[in-house]
């Protein structure tokens, strides 16, 4: 199975229905004008030598132009390569050089910053998306109409996609994720969430992430139905429900939150919603039942990664929902709870959630050793920690590793700690998460100031934003005198977060 076949099968069967829609530009493609414009581009890739196991770095917002390039991209069987639009040079450049791709797709603002690693890659060609390309290629030219090249069919187990995830060191891993998992993971989301081709889906997660891609995006095109693009706004938002009769929306909790503190229903019809997914945190239990009380439905929760495809469990939409868990496991999904020596536990028990399925990844690009320590006997283990009840629904306690979660954004304190260290005024520096009503965590800096050096908080997030992904900033820095560590020197992460029930924050 894969995307492009399934996908193809609705351009016969209601080739001049909406596929995307871009209230922006004002324009609608159909299914059938879908098609041919993945077709083109594909020809395109071709005639420029790229073909499969080519990658095609992708900067781009949520726009037609994405979707696309991701579905021409797999189509042309190279593999594509979704980027955060809000990555700074440090990320963007790890990226682009551990992926080496044959082609660039982004706008003139994103190639600026990209463009000091061009002359590492000479084998990139750049395609921006914008009227002047001056000496690159425009979006559109992929675009002109292109005859006669037929494609092999694409083989189920290679690879789509490289989704960028960081470890632990904060370094970019490219999950390596085929067809077939992409394409059965939404194909069965499309069945648990009760699809059909009368949905009209409000793409407003950013569609880099695995997630919006296949709990949105993905699974409304296999399921034949309408997908709205945009960027996340609450004045769109209301909006294209009223335009569009808007009936499944996907985000993290963040954007429920901001939903419900300016729902209005006097001004406001969201009456065509029949259904919301959540899945890129967790949803705070007084947003899940005030939520399903204003709306008559609630958010269905559920768990994934990108190395997954990424839906791993999630609640059922016509049963039992029970707020705080993550649901039950998913069509084709395994699920256990182990020990530190992967020995299970019983239901009630804390240890690590590991899974096996047809979505697992193959592996991360170019890095062995991390996918031999990540798949041990088919098992992906997450680092999560969990436990499961007697019903078979999963809770989700805790990550074994330090990361922070905010708003569905990870944020690694070591990457964060790395970029203050290197500032003249700090001698050292840990970064936690701190709870947030809004977010779920938000980042906290505890900096030892250098002595002689003065150095002020604005100074500090100037500094962070000039190198750092925006939602990487730290909202909160503390001056401190001392931090506390193990005898080796190790950061004592737990005790400052426990310090936080008895401060208040400062910044």
């Amino acid at each position: 199975m894969n995307l492009v076949s399934v996908v193809d099968r609705w351009s016969k069967e209601v080739p001049s229905k909406p596929a995307l829609i871009s209230p922006e530009k004002e324009e609608a493609l159909t299914y059938a004008a879908f098609k041919k414009a993945t077709e083109h581009f594909a020809v395109a890739l071709r005639e420029m030598g790229i073909g499969p196991g080519e990658r095609v770095f992708c900067l781009l917002p949520n726009s037609p132009e994405f979707v696309i390039s991701f579905y021409g991209t797999m189509r042309a069987g190279a593999i594509f390569v979704p980027v955060n639009p809000a990555y700074q040079e440090h990320d963007l450049g790890a990226i682009l050089l551990d992926c080496t791709p044959k082609l660039i797709i982004t706008t003139p603002e994103k190639l600026a910053v990209l463009q000091g690693f061009l002359p590492r890659l000479p084998q990139s060609r750049v395609v921006l998306v914008a009227e002047e390309a001056q000496e690159h290629l425009s979006f559109s030219t992929l675009l002109a109409n292109r005859e006669g090249f037929s494609f092999p069919p694409l083989q189920d187990e290679e690879v789509a996609e490289l989704i960028y995830t960081s470890g632990t060191t904060g370094e970019p891993k490219g999950a390596m994720l085929t067809h077939d998992g992409l394409a059965r993971n939404a194909f069965n989301f499309s069945q648990t969430m009760k699809f059909s081709s009368r949905d009209v889906s409000l793409l407003m997660a950013p569609a880099f992430h695995i997630a919006a891609q296949t709990c949105l995006l993905n699974v409304s095109l296999v399921s034949g139905a309408t997908v709205v693009c945009s960027g996340w706004n609450l004045h769109r938002f209301f909006e294209a429900f009223s335009r569009y009769k808007i009936t499944y929306f996907f985000g993290p909790p963040t954007f429920y939150i901001q939903i419900l503190e300016n729902y209005n229903p006097q001004e406001h019809d969201l009456s065509t919603w029949r259904a919301a997914f959540s899945g890129a945190a967790p949803v705070p239990e007084e947003v899940f039942h005030r939520f399903q009380k204003t709306f008559g439905f609630p958010i269905i929760e559920g768990y994934g990664l990108s190395e997954t495809s990424p839906v791993v469990a999630h609640n059922p939409i016509d049963g039992p929902q029970k707020p705080q868990s993550i649901g039950r496991a998913f069509p084709e999904v395994e699920i256990r709870i182990v020990d530190r020596n992967d020995q299970d536990l019983p239901p009630g028990e804390v240890g690590e959630l590991i899974t096996r399925s047809p979505y697992l990844m193959k592996g991360y690009w170019n890095r062995p050793k991390e996918t031999a320590e990540a798949i041990k006997g088919g098992w992906f283990h997450t680092g999560d920690l969990a436990y499961v009840d007697h019903e078979g629904y999963y809770y989700i306690v805790d990550r074994k590793k330090d990361m922070i979660n905010k708003g569905g954004c990870k944020v690694y304190p070591r990457e964060v700690e790395e970029v203050l260290f290197k500032h003249p005024a700090v001698i050292d520096v840990i970064v936690v998460g701190v709870p947030d009503l809004l977010r779920g965590e938000e980042v906290k800096a505890y900096i030892v100031p250098r002595p002689g050096k003065e150095v002020s908080v604005r100074e500090l997030k100037k500094y962070c934003r000039a190198n750092l992904a925006p939602y990487k900033v730290p909202r909160y820095i503390e001056f401190v005198s001392s931090l506390p560590k193990t005898v080796t020197g190790k950061p004592l992460r737990r005790l400052l977060r426990e310090g936080e029930k008895e401060k208040a924050p400062v910044g």
